[in-house]
């Protein structure tokens, strides 16, 4: 049909879309995170997406925060995916589900990181233990996307943002103790609004925004 096409990835389109349309708008500078299974992201500077010299920026799963910690599916150690995604809290999880200590995390057919949530607001200490380390090197992670880049907003998105306030507490928590003050004052963190919807309305934003 002689149409242009643009491609980019689905973190800098829902990038982009919660910039425009969602818990981003209004700000000028914006680091949007999404935690699930793995972790991604994306930033805007001064109004504009940011994509780096190889359209590889923001792969903020990647940061090593751990020395010595686990293996990452990109074959380094100690990424913050491989200590502080959906599918990180998931694997230590079925560890404990395999050991021999007590947890309530046994009385499931199959564990997810939805169910160690539900069993650490229930008091299973072992779940609490495992959400404890997970969020704290996802606040690590955090404070070190905010100290390098100074935005006015962090938006996270993704499955564990949907955990609610023990995610974002955590996450202020780190911040708070990691943050240069000026940059921790200024920085707001918000939870991603249009879900779902973010990768199909940033992807028409970048198509009008490209063709202009």
């Amino acid at each position: 049909y002689k149409l242009d096409t643009y491609l980019d990835n689905d973190a800098n389109v829902a990038t982009l879309s919660e910039f425009m349309f969602g818990a981003g708008k209004g700000s000028k500078n914006m680091v949007f995170i999404t935690v699930s299974t793995g972790i991604g992201g994306g930033a805007i500077i001064n109004g504009n997406l940011f994509r780096g010299s190889t359209s590889n920026a923001l792969e903020i799963g990647h940061a090593t925060v751990m020395k010595g910690g686990p293996r990452c599916g990109c074959g380094n150690t100690g990424c913050a995916e491989a200590v502080a995604s959906g599918t990180a809290i998931m694997k230590r999880a079925r560890e404990a589900f395999e050991s021999k200590v007590e947890t309530s995390l046994k009385n499931y057919e199959k564990v997810t990181a939805k169910e160690v949530f539900v069993e650490a607001e229930k008091g299973d200490k072992v779940s609490q233990d495992i959400l404890n380390d997970a969020l704290s090197y996802l606040g690590i992670t955090v404070a070190n996307i905010a100290n390098t880049f100074d935005p006015d907003k962090i938006v996270i998105g993704g499955g564990v943002s949907e955990a609610g306030r023990i995610v974002f507490d955590k996450i202020e928590n780190e911040m708070e103790r990691r943050c240069l003050k000026t940059i921790y004052n200024h920085c707001k963190v918000e939870k991603a609004l249009l879900g779902n919807q973010a990768g199909v309305l940033g992807a028409a934003a970048l198509a009008i925004l490209e063709s202009k």
